[in-house]
């Protein structure tokens, strides 16, 4: 039996489970004892082989060669020197909860690419278990319900094209819009969210702390570009391109038309003078400023190609 968690950490989702210490009538599946240094392994992980394993047996269509181990850290609450598992299935923990404390423990997580990351929601949406011995976390059920909510928004094509600047790097981007209904329905789901999944960190240098509406709004952002970008399939197809038969790269008449394309393309990476991407950029920002969306205006112009 294995508990699966997930967390959302740095642009990464990251799956990892919780075992028993012991599993009646496996005698391979001895007793753990926790490790004395600061960053200790958790005794209820998974370890890899039982998350790999967990991986071939949901379906044949989650690809558990692009999914990248790692280790990850906890903020749990300890009792005499062991973390509290997140069930009585796991653990039914010390009969006195006293002297608690808050310590980082590590884990063994998969870190899931973007469209695995979809695939493994889709299937925990409204379950309890997702398959024979294979437990949905209260983390990973809130995930599943966040992409359910992004989805909505996509099937209402609630969203716009925007274009992002990160240090030099310029990227298309559909972005969620969030108007009064759903702005309460976020902040409801924000409120729902379940401390375990602001609970990780990646190097285990810092408490994890901030508020669950970013958290939740980030990931809001990310599912939403994934699935208006894939155009609601599972799997992205590339946008045609045109190749020159000297240089072989995709060649363009403006940077609007580029940046048409990239929003249909993998990476959505613009390239260009830097310059002249600034000057796009601007653009779209005040064209994005310029736009009210309301029930009754839903009727939307592309940024002028000036080009």
């Amino acid at each position: 039996m294995i508990l699966l968690h997930a967390g959302y950490v740095e642009n990464q989702f990251l799956v990892w489970g919780e075992t028993p210490l012991e599993i009646p009538g496996d005698p391979t599946r001895k007793k753990k004892k926790s490790t004395k240094n600061s960053n200790r392994l958790s005794p209820y992980d998974a370890g890899m082989a039982s998350l790999s394993e967990m991986v071939s047996s949901i379906d044949g269509t989650l690809d558990a060669s692009q999914w990248k181990g790692r280790k990850i850290f906890a903020w749990l609450p300890t009792y005499e020197d062991k973390p509290a598992a997140s069930s009585p299935l796991i653990d039914e923990g010390p009969s006195k909860k006293t002297g608690m404390a808050w310590r980082f423990w590590q884990v063994t997580a998969l870190e899931l690419t973007l469209e695995n990351t979809v695939r493994l929601l889709c299937r925990c949406i409204g379950k309890e278990l997702l398959s024979p011995g294979i437990l949905i976390g209260s983390d990973l059920a809130f995930w599943a319900a966040a992409l359910r909510f992004a989805g909505s928004l996509v099937a209402r094509q609630q969203y716009l094209p925007d274009l992002i600047q990160y240090r030099e790097t310029y990227c298309s981007a559909w972005k969620p819009v969030i108007q009064s209904d759903d702005r309460e329905t976020l902040s409801k789901l924000a409120r729902a969210m379940p401390a375990v999944c602001r609970a990780y960190s990646l190097d285990g240098n810092q408490e994890p702390s901030g508020h669950p509406l970013p958290l939740l709004t980030g990931f809001i952002e990310i599912l939403v570009d994934y699935l208006a970008r894939s155009g609601g399939s599972e799997k992205l197809a590339p946008a045609p391109e045109k190749k020159s038969a000297k240089t072989r790269k995709t060649s363009f008449d403006s940077l609007h038309d580029q940046w048409i394309y990239a929003l249909r393309s993998r990476d959505g990476i613009l390239r260009g003078e830097e310059a002249e991407l600034q000057c796009f950029f601007q653009q779209v920002q005040e064209w994005r400023r310029s736009i009210t969306l309301s029930a009754d205006q839903r009727q939307l112009k592309f940024p002028p190609d000036d080009n």
